[in-house]
């Protein structure tokens, strides 16, 4: 699955519900992918500085919530049935 389609379940996901838990459950189903990689991360941080010089900050804004909830060492953590 490419970084462009990961991003898109990961922001669907995102915008499901404000409790996070849809995202939680998305990422962690999307763990083969990589996304909780460096290489995501890199391309998350990519993603926020294209749409920074494009001036699109609710696209920047996204990217940089989403590296945040990947980084939490909780969510990162396989869950004990994985």
């Amino acid at each position: 699955m490419s970084n462009d389609a990961l991003f898109d379940v990961l922001a669907a996901a995102y915008a499901a519900d404000g409790s996070g838990m849809q995202f939680w459950e998305v990422a962690r189903a999307h763990r083969i992918y990589g996304v909780f990689e460096p290489p995501f991360f890199d391309y998350l941080d990519q993603r926020q500085k294209a749409a920074g010089a494009e001036g699109d900050a609710e696209q920047k804004e996204l990217a940089f919530k989403m590296m945040c909830r990947l980084a939490n060492p909780l969510l990162r953590q396989p869950a004990p049935f994985e």
